[in-house]
């Protein structure tokens, strides 16, 4: 209950505030589960895709954002559940594969950090990982300014237009892999939502 009452807060403060839009619905079956993996350049960008899924995901954030209080205490209440930056948490990861098992969708930033130089940052195997474990897709998403509505530092959001493209899922099929599969299926991944961001500029350079 309390998900929902923020996740309702949140989508009616980015869709009045932000003008928050989607493009690509049609793409995902909300009956279904998926690990929706989405570029990482403002902290805002985890709670536009929380107002945008519609069933209760789970949602992997930075360790760091854990050790305030008061993130911590927000965070829970999205269901959030701590990754460090540098490897893989195994009992964060047995924690999502579980849920996932159960039929709970995943939101995830394979990059694991928020960018600080306007380029799309090389992605982490994490969500590779889950993928085949699970066999469950990935949505790759493209959020564009975030960046401008919440520069990275700054707590208070500005009114900048917020708009978010969805993929079509990438298919894992097989529960048989190794570490060339993953980083091939990672790399999958990354080129699917650099092209999703390529469609509205013509560099890397985002902001």
């Amino acid at each position: 209950m309390i998900y929902w009452i923020i996740r309702y807060i949140t989508k009616t403060f980015l869709s009045f505030y932000n003008r928050l839009s989607i493009e690509g619905n049609e793409n995902i079956d909300n009956k279904k589960r998926y690990i929706f993996a989405a570029n990482h350049f403002s902290f805002l960008d985890l709670f536009i895709m929380i107002a945008i899924v519609k069933n209760v995901p789970i949602v992997g954030f930075k360790s760091d954002y854990f050790n305030k209080a008061v993130l911590r205490l927000l965070l829970s209440l999205v269901n959030g559940i701590p990754l460090k930056s540098n490897a893989l948490c195994k009992d964060s990861i047995k924690l999502i594969i579980r849920e996932i098992t159960e039929g709970k969708s995943l939101i995830m930033s394979p990059a694991g950090k928020i960018s600080k130089n306007g380029k799309l940052q090389e992605f982490k195997d994490g969500v590779s990982f889950i993928a085949f474990k699970t066999k469950t897709p990935v949505v790759p998403v493209a959020i564009f300014n975030s960046n401008k509505a919440l520069p990275y530092g700054k707590i208070i959001p500005r009114p900048y237009k917020i708009w978010v493209k969805i993929g079509n899922p990438v298919i894992t099929e097989s529960f048989d892999f190794n570490r060339e599969r993953i980083k091939g299926y990672t790399e999958t991944i990354r080129n699917e939502v650099s092209l999703l961001l390529n469609q509205e500029y013509n560099n890397e350079k985002l902001f």
